[in-house]
């Protein structure tokens, strides 16, 4: 480093100007450098919808009545028992008993491969805790297997004391499966033991 005619360290080879020179090319490497990208590159996304082959919806209830049998309303059906998605009654009690007919679709777990899923025992399990919890001594039951496109189902048939009215109780359970996914739909019905008109409306529908 060499010294001007006063002795001092000439301004361009003073430490703070050598310092700014080495800044200012620095500055002038970066911006002349490609621009980096931070942000997140764009993913590849998809829509999956409700319902749909995936996830399909539960299985419509449809039910052929008589003209002169009227849906329950929503606010008694919130408050049975079993909480049915559908429910019709006849207009007049036989027997102490109006006739009644509901139904209810619910899912059932199914595990591993659904080509292992056997609707026959799930239709003897039902029927048999069905049969326990009501501890009707006259049941019976009757599965049909399924054939070709048909959907397995069960029917049983029990009579139930509620004190001096004798109750006819019908009960009809329907696998449907639909790919994974496994519904069973159970339609219920009561009438008194000698309505054969009531009964006769309720195996129709």
């Amino acid at each position: 480093m060499s010294l001007d005619s006063r002795g001092s360290i000439p301004i361009s080879d003073s430490p703070a100007v050598l310092y700014g020179q080495a800044m200012n090319a620095k500055l002038e490497e970066t911006v002349s450098s490609p621009a980096v990208d931070h942000e997140t590159p764009a993913q590849a996304v998809r829509t999956v919808r409700y319902p749909s082959i995936d996830f399909p919806v539960p299985p419509a209830i449809e039910l052929v009545i008589p003209e002169s049998w009227r849906p329950i309303g929503a606010a008694v059906l919130n408050e049975m028992r079993t909480r049915p998605d559908i429910a019709v009654a006849g207009p007049d009690a036989v027997d102490g008993v109006r006739p009644n007919l509901m139904a209810k679709v619910s899912r059932v777990p199914v595990d591993g491969n659904v080509a292992t899923f056997t609707p026959t025992d799930l239709l003897e399990a039902l029927f048999a805790q069905q049969r326990a919890e009501e501890g009707a001594e006259e049941f019976d039951h009757r599965i049909h297997d399924a054939e070709s496109d048909a959907q397995p189902y069960g029917v049983t048939r029990y009579i139930e004391h509620l004190g001096e009215v004798d109750v006819q109780r019908l009960t009809c359970a329907v696998i449907m499966a639909t790919g994974p996914i496994v519904h069973l739909v159970i339609v219920q019905a009561a009438v008194g033991l000698t309505d054969h008109v009531g009964r006769s409306a309720i195996e129709a529908a």
